[in-house]
């Protein structure tokens, strides 16, 4: 194990997270960062990675048995690779890095300490988030199938199962029914037989836990069977990563986006080209075209292979299709399989082949002008409908200096009235910028610099048994891009924290003490080139 405490898990391997799957189990550190943290086999440091989002500060070993193994959201390194990255840091004059190693550099032990745990990246709370890869394929797998001594005899619960009411073959759904299950420990059903007729979709909303653990986790597979006869199998052994947004397609997007509830679809998106399906019969949508009963069962399976089974009956009636004509089609069609363009005198919308899991009737208005906003705002389609790549939004700005041009954005308006910053570049009248996700944007203008808040530094301050300058930046906008301190003109090493905002210089070497006094000088920068001076004396 990768930690000599008591193991609890909080998180399994294959969960469903926003826009991925998660690759590994998280192991609870007792709600505190600093606990030991070792190799799991004999290896190789092979690649490090420090940044203030996703992993954090994260170590890679490549193992002899064509394994990696990553640990990640780490406090701090061992002291050997320490020394290693702020080297590299220096060198490059940058906190975040991410680097591939050669073989005979840092070499590992198993069982030696090579880090504390901690809270960095994106982590919402002190964890070791730990992984095991293909290390030629970097597939990341289920680590729990080397550690039997987990337990997990805990059977997955279903929560709901969901009726999708095709028109034809083309997939879009026009018509999704919940429908309440019963039963527990395994065995579920449906109180009634269903009357289902035509092409029909189904969707099943479940998950799991682990023994001694009140955390949800997620699934290994589920299979669909209609008449004793699969016509559906979804198995989360591994994964690549090239692959980990087609999730979106997997779970039915537009009732996520609704309730924060995932249901696995049971049925496969034309451009939806996971690898983890299975012996799937006509994309997994049946024909109910015949006036018999259909037994349907449903098998859900964890890490552990405990199993869970929805069973019932389905009584199908003929000619009680839904007619294509009874679909609503309003906008313009767009094809998942060829590029789409939408344009007027106000907005370009270009959607690159391959860009949408299915096809779509885009759909597109306009509301007024916010507080402090250029253009109005524009309604880009349905936030319901999810893209698997970025498409190009250009925006057409009225009367604007030459001057002030750089200073333009793209703004995302959220569900909640959050405003989150696309960026973008100004060329003949509009400015363009890539989008991942449909939804309310318009222009702003960004000229305020980022705000710098001393939080122990200032004018003759005295540095004689602190450990660290920290300093609060923030940005109101486009966000910070850059920052940089300097001390006595030698640039110095900033980790950042974006939880809390904060930059931290935590004194090395690179520092002499003397007692004179130090300059101090920092530069931050936002994305839009607005950038503030923070400068003054001290003593250390």
């Amino acid at each position: 194990m990768p930690v000599k405490i008591p193991v609890s898990i909080s998180s399994s391997f294959g969960e469903f997270r926003v826009n991925h799957f998660h690759a590994g189990i998280d192991i609870r550190t007792g709600g505190k960062e600093g606990i030991k943290i070792y190799a799991i086999e004999d290896g190789f440091v092979s690649r490090i990675k420090i940044s203030p989002w996703s992993y954090g500060n994260t170590i890679y070993i490549d193992h002899p048995n064509g394994y990696t193994s990553v640990y990640a959201h780490l406090k701090s390194f061992n002291s050997e690779i320490k020394k290693y990255t702020r080297q590299l840091q220096y060198n490059n004059q940058e906190f975040a890095i991410d680097i591939q190693i050669e073989k005979d550099k840092l070499p590992i032990k198993k069982g030696e300490f090579i880090g504390l745990s901690g809270n960095t990246g994106r982590s919402f709370g002190p964890h070791l988030h730990f992984e095991i890869r293909e290390t030629i394929t970097e597939f990341p797998v289920d680590p729990m199938q080397f550690y039997p001594q987990i337990k997990d005899n805990i059977k997955p619960r279903i929560k709901s199962f969901n009726i999708y009411s095709f028109a034809d073959t083309n997939m879009v759904y026009i018509k999704r029914t919940k429908h309440q299950i019963y039963g527990n420990n395994g065995n579920y059903y449906l109180n009634n037989i269903l009357n289902l007729s035509g092409y029909t979709g189904f969707g099943i909303e479940t998950l799991d836990y682990i023994n001694g653990s009140s955390n949800r986790c997620g699934i290994k597979a589920i299979t669909l069977k209609i008449d004793s006869s699969i016509i559906y199998e979804f198995v989360l052994d591994k994964f690549s990563y090239y692959q980990k947004r087609y999730i979106n397609a997997h779970l039915d997007y537009a009732y996520y986006i609704e309730t924060k509830k995932r249901i696995n679809k049971l049925w496969v998106e034309p451009n939806n080209k996971l690898s983890l399906y299975k012996n799937v019969i006509n994309n997994g949508i049946y024909n109910f075209n015949n006036d018999e009963i259909h037994n349907i069962e449903c098998l859900i399976s964890d890490y552990r292979d405990n199993i869970s089974k929805l069973n019932f009956k389905v009584q199908s009636k003929t000619n009680t299709n839904v007619l294509v004509s009874d679909i609503k089609n309003e906008g313009q069609e767009m094809f998942y399989n060829k590029e789409n363009i939408f344009k007027n005198d106000c907005i370009t919308v270009n959607l690159s082949d391959s860009v949408l899991y299915n096809n779509i009737y885009f759909q597109y208005n306009i509301s007024e002008k916010r507080n402090g906003s250029l253009t109005p705002v524009y309604h880009i389609h349905k936030n319901t409908s999810p893209l698997h790549n970025k498409i190009d939004l250009s925006i057409k700005v009225d009367s604007i200096p030459d001057s002030l041009t750089s200073k333009l954005l793209i703004a995302h308006l959220t569900k909640r009235n959050k405003i989150i910053s696309y960026g973008g570049k100004f060329s003949e009248g509009s400015i363009t910028a890539q989008i991942d996700k449909f939804g309310r944007y318009f222009v702003l203008i960004d000229t305020i610099p980022p705000r710098i808040s001393s939080q122990d530094i200032f004018e003759g301050a005295k540095f004689e048994n602190d450990k660290n300058i920290s300093l609060k930046i923030t940005d109101n906008l486009s966000g910070i891009v850059s920052y940089n301190g300097f001390i006595d003109k030698k640039w110095i090493l900033f980790e950042f924290e974006p939880k809390q905002n904060l930059i931290i210089y935590n004194f090395d070497n690179k520092i002499e003490k003397t007692e004179t006094k130090h300059k101090f000088l920092l530069k931050v920068k936002d994305e839009r080139g607005n950038t503030s001076i923070f400068e003054t004396y001290f003593y250390y």
